[in-house]
């Protein structure tokens, strides 16, 4: 672009010779210019109720993009809910069964007339049942943990 200079902007005298100068040399590349995006995607795989914005739309900040059809989920946690419950019930006949076990083996043990190899191996067996059952139930205490989140 060339440019005249007709009035003196920043010089120390009142005139100045006129020329023609280049400001600046501009070099045309072919090119495209895409605005950053970002994708945004539900956790699970669900079934998608309605979008209520649309590529080009002006949004915010929490802004709802897309509705989901929730009942599917509600059906899902229905079924963890039974699932866990059916656990929870499972874990506590273990529990019952085996303390019954563990009062049959303490009878047997305190039973005078049994000689000192039969209470060594049912001491073992009360020992071995009474840390299986300590076991379980931390174990169960992590999955109900679990399970409540």
């Amino acid at each position: 672009m060339n440019i005249a200079l007709k009035t003196p902007v920043t010089a120390a005298v009142n005139s100045e010779t006129a020329m023609l100068r280049t400001i600046r040399d501009a070099k045309i590349y072919n090119g495209f210019v895409f605005p950053e995006t970002k994708e945004y995607g539900f956790g699970d795989s669900v079934t998608v109720a309605g979008t209520l914005a649309y590529p080009g739309d002006e949004v915010k900040e929490k802004d709802i993009l897309v509705s989901s059809d929730v009942s599917g989920m509600q059906e899902k946690i229905n079924e963890a809910r039974e699932k866990f419950d059916a656990y929870t019930e499972e874990y506590k006949n273990y529990v019952a069964s085996q303390n019954l076990i563990l009062k049959e083996l303490r009878t047997k043990q305190s039973q005078a007339g049994i000689t000192a190899t039969e209470h060594k191996i049912l001491t073992y067996k009360i020992e071995s049942l009474e840390r299986e059952l300590e076991e379980r139930e931390r174990l169960y205490e992590l999955d109900s943990e679990y399970g409540q989140t």
